[in-house]
């Protein structure tokens, strides 16, 4: 596609927003979106800042901006949401919950009626936010194990993916990852998944693993060991369903 095509696709788009959706381009997408919005928002006499009309920067947003080639992906997926706004809303509950530090980006969304440009801003932006997004990818998926299935530590299991609780004196208590011996002896034992989606009675403050298809993410198990009686809470992605030898 032409550079001068790809420039009118985008301006066209943009001057189609209104001064709402324009505010949540900047609010909500990534640094590049609020730089598209600011060069291109003109009071009157105005002139669009020359840097615009360059090949090598309208390129550069037709490849990343919401409003270049990511549009039609990024409005199929927020029509979706538009249609199960309970399922939206309970995902920014999730990932606020979930989340180490500070308040998700774009949290007050809960508290207003979804409108299709807004959503497609979260998106854009929440796939730029490596812990929200991972946590917003697991949760969106359903578990990859169920209560009951009998369950080994991947090869790959590190420390942060096993939590140990840590008190901290009255009722504060905060869980992190194990230590490296204890991982060690945890490797080689078999489980029974006795709890999905266990409520921690304190943060995790260990490492939020990304989504993986196949494997899962960041959801946590709580497990116990055959034939003992101490748990375990683990993450998902670093379980594998337990075969009998033959």
């Amino acid at each position: 596609m032409k550079t001068k095509v790809k420039q009118k696709i985008m301006h066209d788009r943009f001057l189609s927003l209104t001064k709402e959706q324009i505010i949540a381009m900047a609010d909500l997408g990534e640094y590049i979106d609020s730089r598209y919005a600011w060069d291109h928002t003109l009071t009157e006499g105005e002139e669009i800042p020359k840097h615009c009309h360059e090949e090598r920067y309208i390129d550069h947003w037709w490849d990343i901006t919401i409003l270049g080639k990511q549009y039609i992906k990024l409005k199929l997926q927020a029509e979706y949401w538009l249609k199960n706004p309970q399922k939206f809303f309970d995902l920014m509950e999730t990932v606020q919950s979930k989340k180490r530090w500070g308040t998700m980006r774009g949290y007050k969304l809960k508290d207003t009626e979804l409108e299709l440009f807004t959503v497609m801003c979260f998106l854009k932006g929440l796939s730029s936010r490596k812990e929200d997004y991972a946590i917003w990818q697991c949760y969106k998926n359903e578990p990859k194990f169920k209560k009951g299935d009998i369950v080994k530590f991947r090869s790959n299991t590190g420390v942060d993916a096993v939590l140990r609780k840590h008190n901290y004196g009255g009722n504060c208590s905060n869980y992190y990852g194990c230590g490296s011996h204890e991982l060690v002896k945890a490797k080689k034992k078999t489980y029974m998944i006795i709890e999905v989606d266990p409520k921690l009675d304190g943060n995790s403050y260990a490492k939020t693993y990304a989504y993986h298809e196949k494997q899962g993410g960041c959801r946590y198990y709580k497990v116990l060991p055959m034939g003992e009686a101490k748990t375990y809470f683990v993450v998902e992605k670093f379980l594998k369903k337990f075969r009998m030898p033959k």
